[in-house]
């Protein structure tokens, strides 16, 4: 959608009783691009080369100055695009001024083209991840901070301000690397997926946090259904997950460009679908 909708849908959005909106990110479309996203079975991402990319950042502090209580976050910002210290303060200045309601969503990317056109290997993403991750916490800690690894040398720098209230990391991703990063931090943004797979998925986190000594502590699943029908919420409520995401494209998949109307009426509709007593 245009960025200067995204606000306002953001407000209406509140106004409705959501209780979060996640914000796409690429950088850049890549024309002709080869790569098949792993987590559809036709292999598209469901949008084309001409959808806006707006910048994550921007619309979510343009967001959370027209808002008050609604949670907002990227969904997943990829990490192994930007540089560990930019992001670490990108995210402290957004938590600071939205009062707190920030929840970072990370991953590690999928587009190989996206990651050639800005000349960052696709390859190594993973583990670039890994050291941003752990450069990002650090500097959050407000302590001098000192790193040298294979894709980071940072020499003693303080980021000068700390987080008023935690920001949670959610990781994003059904790969095995994906769900031990998830397994570490806050939470976690599933793909599109199925009832069952989340289940499966949920059971292996569960795995996962308990052999790290976290087993206990909080964390939330961020899922997405396949499918927005009634009958679908409802099996994902019974089988226990409190935080379901709804792709806002999932009302007007195949509708061309919407007017700012369109897109308000669409998620009032998704209101009405989503928001039924026996969610409530």
């Amino acid at each position: 959608m245009r960025p200067e909708h995204s606000a306002l849908l953001v407000q209406r959005a509140e106004s409705l009783g959501f209780d979060a909106v996640w914000f796409g990110d690429h950088i850049v479309n890549p024309v002709g691009s080869e790569s098949r996203y792993p987590y559809s079975a036709s292999g598209s991402a469901g949008y084309s080369i001409d959808t806006p990319l707006s910048d994550v950042w921007v619309s979510i502090a343009h967001a959370a100055a027209l808002t008050d209580s609604i949670e907002l976050g990227p969904s997943v910002l990829i990490l192994p695009l930007r540089h560990p210290a930019a992001v670490a303060q990108a995210a402290v200045t957004a938590q600071n001024a939205s009062g707190g309601r920030l929840r970072l969503g990370l991953g590690a990317g999928w587009l190989r083209e996206e990651f050639e056109a800005l000349g960052v290997p696709f390859e190594t993403r993973g583990r670039r991840m890994d050291e941003a991750l752990e450069i990002i916490r650090w500097l959050w800690t407000g302590e001098e901070v000192e790193f040298d690894g294979e894709f980071f040398q940072v020499p003693p720098v303080k980021l000068g301000m700390t987080p008023a209230v935690p920001i949670p990391i959610t990781i994003g991703g059904a790969s095995p690397a994906a769900l031990r990063r998830a397994a570490t931090s806050d939470g976690w943004n599933a793909p599109e997926i199925s009832l069952d797979d989340a289940v499966r998925m949920r059971e292996r986190l569960s795995r996962l946090r308990e052999g790290v000594g976290k087993g206990e502590g909080p964390f939330r699943m961020y899922v997405k259904p396949a499918s927005v029908a009634t009958e679908v919420l409802l099996q994902f409520r019974e089988a226990g997950f409190e935080d379901v995401v709804v792709p806002f494209r999932a009302l007007y998949a195949g509708v061309g460009p919407m007017s700012l109307e369109q897109h308000l009426a669409a998620l009032e509709q998704l209101a009405e679908r989503i928001m039924i007593p026996e969610l409530v």
